[in-house]
């Protein structure tokens, strides 16, 4: 081990031991899990953040260690920050964390993590390309020193299965692209856009309403909240609408928020960025973890943007890229666990159906999805359908994060079908479930309620259901209950 050009790497990576500031890309804006890492990086547990490349964990990292040196006075030498899907580092170390540490007690602390008098903060950026890690994480742990370490990774199945021999010791929390209303608070939050609302306080009041409502099982109160913050918002809403349509077409990943607010709008940028940020995902997790050819798993990627918010065949994904059935199927997990795209399961109140039953699709974020399928750029306007079928995977996803929200837990949202039509989302909250159809349009006819309406005969358990609209609030009463009229903009608030 060349001692010197590892230490010299290091010294790079953590400036602050030399007397300089913390490299910070986009301070402007501090996501919730910011606050989240400020506070647990104190207590006993090992602190995770996960999620997709290229979302902003690494820049979190920073903000905390910057909060460390300038808030709480920590030593910059008690803080280290190791890239350890740094080439260069894992060319050269065996043994990554083991050989890391000893060249930072040795070179920078210049004494044995045994004889520590003050805490020392250890940041390990996408841990998930070390063997073996959560055992050699847990050793140094239950050695009990007086050490607080942050991770973060890129792939749940690395990270997820590694962290059963931490159970007990870590605390982790999923970071993704930013929902609608991040975007918002972001620019809001930054002076690019000034709104009359507190988007946070009316995110809170949303919430309880929702919330409320569907416990009670009161479609009335539900229309009632929704319509009330219609108006509450009314002076707000089209600079609101503006930004939907903004997301709805680049999404929402922090950089290329920052380079239109820096910049202006430049979509070929949006489409290239985003696209290479793919590539580099899938190259990484393609060659590093499953050892898979790159070239499939960017096919299947392709694949899924084309038919996003539709049922997965995986026969015809097989044939799309020439391999076997179950291989596809195998290869779609890979994705999924690389959090760059997720699937929901058909609504049954039988575990064994649900499973025989096809999956949903859709890509993580609206801006990938259509720098992906090359509807990003260029002069190319989204064609209705193609929109129709992105708004309804905003509102999956939307749905998914609610529902942890809620209730802890994102397996509570499915899709249903039947022999003459389908729902698009079922949200499974304080016992009921709620049928949630997406017609982004405001001329809504009973006849386009059909799959909700027979959700409601076939399930006990649901008192109304809800379809997304463009901008129209109100009650239909279909035979088997009563449907809610929720503007997409609006539910996008919720939280």
């Amino acid at each position: 081990m060349e001692e010197d050009k590892i230490l010299s790497n290091l010294r790079r990576s953590n400036p602050w031991w030399s007397g300089q500031g913390v490299n910070l890309e986009g301070r402007f804006y501090n996501r919730s899990h910011y606050y989240f890492l400020k506070e647990q990086i104190h207590e006993e547990e090992i602190t995770g953040l996960l999620g997709p490349r290229r979302v902003g964990k690494t820049t979190i990292l920073k903000q905390v260690i910057e909060d460390l040196i300038h808030d709480k006075e920590v030593s910059p030498n008690r803080i280290l920050f190791v890239q350890l899907d740094n080439p260069y580092l894992r060319g050269y170390l065996q043994e990554p964390i083991e050989d890391i540490l000893e060249i930072y007690q040795n070179y920078v602390l210049e004494k044995s993590f045994e004889d520590l008098e003050e805490e020392v903060y250890i940041f390990l950026d996408e841990i998930q390309v070390v063997e073996d890690w959560a055992e050699r994480l847990k050793f140094w742990y239950d050695l009990d020193y007086k050490i607080k370490f942050a991770i973060t990774g890129s792939s749940s199945a690395k990270i997820t299965a590694g962290s059963e021999s931490l159970l007990g010791r870590i605390i982790d929390r999923k970071m993704l692209p930013l929902k609608f209303s991040e975007t918002l608070r972001m620019k809001s939050e930054i002076g690019e856009l000034e709104l009359g609302v507190n988007l946070s306080k009316n995110k809170h009041i949303m919430k309880n309403s929702f919330k409320k409502s569907i416990k009670e099982k009161n479609p009335d109160s539900l229309n009632q909240a929704f319509t009330k913050n219609n108006s509450f918002l009314s002076q707000d809403e089209p600079k609101i609408r503006s930004e939907l349509g903004r997301y709805i077409n680049r999404g929402g990943f922090p950089k290329i928020i920052k380079k239109e607010v820096e910049e202006g709008v430049n979509p070929n940028y949006a489409s290239e960025k985003l696209e290479n940020d793919a590539e580099k995902a899938i190259q990484k997790d393609a060659s590093e973890i499953y050892d898979v050819k790159p070239s499939k798993l960017m096919k299947i990627m392709v694949f899924i943007a084309d038919n996003t918010a539709q049922k997965l065949v995986e026969s015809n994904l097989a044939d799309f890229i020439g391999v076997s059935p179950a291989t596809a199927g195998k290869y779609v997990g890979y994705l999924e666990e690389a959090y760059l795209i997720h699937r929901t399961k058909f609504y049954s109140g039988s575990k064994a159906s649900s499973e025989r039953k096809k999956q949903k699709a859709y890509i993580w974020d609206p801006g990938f999805r259509n720098a992906i399928s090359g509807s990003l750029g260029g002069d190319y306007e989204l064609k209705p359908d193609e929109e129709g079928l992105i708004v309804e995977s905003i509102c999956a996803d939307h749905s998914k994060r609610l529902c942890f929200n809620l209730t802890n837990s994102e397996e509570r949202t499915y899709y249903w079908d039947y022999s003459n039509g389908e729902v698009d989302l079922v949200l499974k909250v304080s016992g009921s479930a709620v049928p949630i159809e997406v017609k982004y349009r405001d001329r809504i006819r009973k006849k386009d309620l059909r799959g909700l309406n027979r959700f409601l005969y076939d399930h006990n358990e649901s008192d109304f259901g809800i379809v997304i609209t463009e901008n129209q609030t109100g009650i239909i009463e279909v035979e088997n209950g009563k449907v809610v009229k929720v503007p997409l903009w609006n539910y996008l608030l919720v939280i």
